[in-house]
């Protein structure tokens, strides 16, 4: 299958989602929406997702692409799987909740709130696609 074209974006997009309207990772269900320039894209909306990263050495060919939801391409980024990704994440914010425990009061309060906050949020996605794989 030759590559795409940026033209054929929108045609290849229609194709992957007839066939499977949910995201690759998670599993929510999609939607297809045209962005306009400035608008904010949100998390269930469909985005092309290399199965083998471009950087990774990946084609920007149909057979290397599925979709996924905007959030869990934008978790993935260049690992190799979401779950890679999220083991990532957790151990970043993992690390930074040690690191604040050893922080004045005041600043502690409000920055451990929002970490444990995506703590929680990547484990439970985690967990839900770990559990869909088994």
């Amino acid at each position: 299958m030759p590559p795409v074209q940026l033209g054929d974006r929108d045609r290849l997009k229609r194709r992957i989602y007839a066939k499977n309207p949910d995201c690759h990772w998670c599993g929510r269900r999609m939607r297809i929406v045209a962005l306009v320039r400035g608008a904010r894209a949100d998390g269930d909306m469909a985005t092309f997702e290399h199965i083998v990263p471009e950087c990774r050495g990946g084609v920007r060919d149909e057979s290397n692409m599925v979709l996924a939801c905007f959030r869990c391409n934008g978790l993935r980024g260049d690992y190799p799987t979401l779950c890679d990704a999220l083991r990532a994440h957790i151990d970043a914010a993992q690390a930074r909740v040690d690191r604040l425990q050893e922080c004045p009061i005041d600043i502690q309060k409000l920055a451990l709130r929002s970490v444990k906050r995506k703590l929680a949020e990547h484990r439970l996605l985690l967990d839900s696609i770990t559990d869909m794989a088994a």
